[in-house]
């Protein structure tokens, strides 16, 4: 179907309101989803003159707003029999699962990672680091990474530490 202002306008309304778009293309008057996502993308000129998609962009962050709105009345008005229950469970997982891929940045899982030294500390990394490392010759670098875990499998431990951060149990050492 060729692009249609009115047309792609009704499909966005319909978007917001939490159909998707195989919903929408059971009315024979709708495009297809195929000719929905090529309008999406930027392939016709006549939806990108129209700014279709960065207005399809936003119907569908509404479209996961709404979801969330049905995931939240799906589990309050589950029956209390376990048959519904397990139904509704299934569905708000789902649609959980799905709006985390949809819109991670708002409903995905969040993990952060953050790493300090003290200052003044021997393995602070600064700016000046890699280009130090970058520096150094494969020799060099060698002599490093052997003095470093040579002083990791002296601490005093039970245990020994390999290259890749094993701990195993240190061997009886009989002198």
């Amino acid at each position: 179907m060729a692009y249609n202002v009115a047309i792609a306008q009704r499909v966005l309304e319909q978007l917001m309101e939490g159909h998707s778009l195989r919903q929408i293309a059971e009315d024979p008057a709708m495009p297809k989803p195929s000719a929905v996502c090529n309008w999406a993308s930027g392939r016709d000129p006549g939806a990108v003159a129209d700014d279709f998609p960065d207005r399809y962009l936003n119907a569908r962050r509404v479209q996961a707003d709404v979801r969330f709105d049905e995931l939240i009345d799906t589990a309050r008005s589950a029956p209390p029999d376990q048959v519904s229950v397990n139904k509704a469970r299934l569905l708000i997982d789902t649609m959980k699962w799905s709006l985390s891929k949809q819109y991670r940045e708002k409903y995905g899982d969040h993990s952060q990672v953050e790493h300090s030294t003290p200052p003044g500390s021997p393995f602070a990394v600064t700016s000046d680091t890699a280009a130090v490392v970058g520096a150094l010759s494969p020799d060099a670098l060698a002599a490093i990474k052997a003095a470093v875990w040579s002083s990791v499998q002296d601490v005093g431990s039970d245990e020994d530490v390999s290259e890749r951060g094993i701990r195993r149990p240190r061997k009886n050492r009989q002198g």
